[in-house]
């Protein structure tokens, strides 16, 4: 199985450190089989209007995928178009 985790920016400062970043949600992809190291996962995300971020991740070889949802707006996170903007310019990898 694999888990997916989606971090958010704690502050002013880009940081790749889990350290100076808040992880805001995980999903588990499971019924894979062992994969060597550096096997493709594909991951998406889609934002919605009200600000819930759909996370989508599929193993390519079987198929097997998990979706899961973070709501993700409101005052204290900024607006849809902001966090649009930042995922668009982040790349995730398996």
């Amino acid at each position: 199985m694999v888990e997916i985790e989606v971090w958010e920016q704690a502050g002013p400062t880009p940081s790749e450190e889990l350290a100076d970043n808040t992880k805001i949600g995980h999903g588990m992809l499971t019924g894979i089989p062992a994969r060597p190291a550096g096997c493709r996962i594909e991951v998406t995300f889609a934002m919605s209007e009200t600000g819930e971020l759909t996370v989508h991740a599929k193993e390519l070889e079987t198929g097997n995928d998990v979706r899961f949802e973070l709501n993700i707006g409101g005052a204290d996170r900024g607006t849809i178009a902001e966090a649009r903007t930042d995922i668009a310019g982040h790349s995730v990898s398996g």
